[in-house]
């Protein structure tokens, strides 16, 4: 299924905090973010979990891993293409989740993992908007630039998403 739009940007905002902290403090990247990963809590807190792909960004440059690590469904184009990985790529993902949160699909959809790979490289991104009327234009504008193909076409930083999520809630 999927969530209240609100509550989505408000767990999309809470997990790019933590995003942003992870990266200013330690260069820290994910590399895993899906809804499996974010922890809501019976306080209402939201916390981001499983660190067992998060590397920082000067290990992954001294690593010569040829694996593909992620979840098909959420993973950045740079990730599926062996590329360098920074803090991009974790926003890349969250765009995805955030996208499954307002629409209750995937972005992309395929019968194997490399089906839904090469839709993350090559395929144009349904806008939330069309697939469920009751998503905003803003909001849609929002995912579709968090998931651009490109990491120099996505916000850059972390804060950015915050920023521009409190700017959409605001309306």
């Amino acid at each position: 299924g999927r969530i209240v739009v609100d509550r989505g940007l408000e767990i999309a905002s809470k997990i790019s905090e933590a995003l942003e902290y992870a990266w200013t403090e330690e260069q820290l990247v994910h590399r895993d973010i899906k809804p499996d990963n974010i922890i809501l809590t019976s306080r209402g807190e939201i916390k981001l979990a499983d660190l067992g792909l998060a590397r920082k960004l000067s290990d992954l440059l001294d690593e010569s891993e040829t694996d593909i690590l992620g979840t098909p469904q959420y993973i950045s184009p740079e990730q599926l293409l062996g590329e360098g990985v920074d803090n991009r790529s974790d926003l890349y993902s969250l765009g995805a989740t955030l996208y499954h949160a307002v629409t209750g699909r995937f972005p992309f959809t395929g019968n194997h993992p490399a089906e839904i790979a090469r839709k993350h490289l090559a395929e144009t991104l349904i806008p939330p908007h069309k697939v469920i009327k009751e998503v905003s234009r803003e909001v849609s504008d929002l995912v579709c630039i968090m998931m651009a193909k490109r990491a120099d076409q996505r916000h850059q930083t972390a804060a950015e998403v915050v920023s521009e999520i409190a700017a959409v809630r605001a309306g």
